[in-house]
């Protein structure tokens, strides 16, 4: 069954939804101008940012200010007695944004839960930016005779990147 309950800050303008959805609420809106509109009861549909997340814009007293849904949602409905400042998808699907698929966490258990579920990885081939593949590092921790410089231009890279491999700093897995 679905229940809506007022925004906290924007009672009389939004309402949230345990289905994870967002309304406005029937209301007359003052412009500055002096002029006056009326708006009626909407389902609103969010935007998606580039990172997979609903996201809304609220406007209120001509103020407007973005929010991600799983946080308008958790606001509302889940309490937060020890005032954990982030909201995490339990199952791992950002647009999952139901009331018993979020809970409060810290920034170290948000991350430690991406880990796990397997949407978090950093190392080699799997990174999301990685340049090169693990072929390319061993032969580049290998390659004695050329310069830093000689290599990142072979290998299309920074003469940084270069560095961080020979000295392990990256790709510490490979041996």
């Amino acid at each position: 069954m679905e229940i809506w309950r007022d925004i906290k800050g924007y009672e009389g303008y939004y309402q949230a939804s345990n289905l994870g959805r967002l309304r406005g609420v029937n209301r007359t809106i003052r412009y500055k101008d002096g002029h006056y509109q009326s708006k009626k009861e909407k389902i609103m549909s969010p935007a998606i940012t580039k990172w997979g997340y609903k996201m809304f814009f609220l406007h209120k007293n001509g103020v407007g200010k973005s929010f991600k849904l799983s946080r308008l949602i958790a606001l509302t409905f889940i309490p937060n007695p020890e005032n954990k400042p982030e909201v995490n998808h339990m199952d791992g699907n950002k647009l999952n944004d139901v009331v018993d698929n979020l809970e409060w966490v810290t920034a170290s258990e948000n991350q430690k839960h991406a880990y796990r579920l397997g949407l978090k990885c950093t190392k080699g081939e799997k990174h999301p930016r990685v340049k090169l593949n693990e072929f390319q590092v061993r032969v580049i921790r290998k390659t004695d005779g050329l310069y830093q410089r000689e290599l990142a231009e072979i290998f299309k890279v920074t003469r940084s990147a270069i560095c961080h491999i020979r000295i392990n700093n990256n790709w510490k897995h490979l041996k």
